[in-house]
């Protein structure tokens, strides 16, 4: 059986959310087989054009863990 593995986005960066909440009981919840990373985007920067060609590092992290794995 294939492993799925979910990335888990909330849109909100209070420490109180109720989306971020929600998104951590369903990854402890997860069945057998699935994985549930919650991705943080409270380190990504403010949206810049000139980074287009120069990714800064919290960019390139996140785009790591959310596009598919080969190999």
């Amino acid at each position: 059986m294939t492993a799925i593995r979910i990335a888990a986005v909330s849109g909100s960066l209070r420490a109180s959310s109720i989306n971020t909440a929600l998104l951590r009981t369903i990854a402890s919840g997860a069945p057998e087989g699935v994985t549930v990373e919650l991705v943080s985007l409270g380190a990504l920067p403010l949206f810049n054009p000139i980074w287009r060609r120069i990714c800064p590092k919290p960019s390139r992290s996140c785009a790591q863990r959310l596009l598919p794995r080969t190999g």
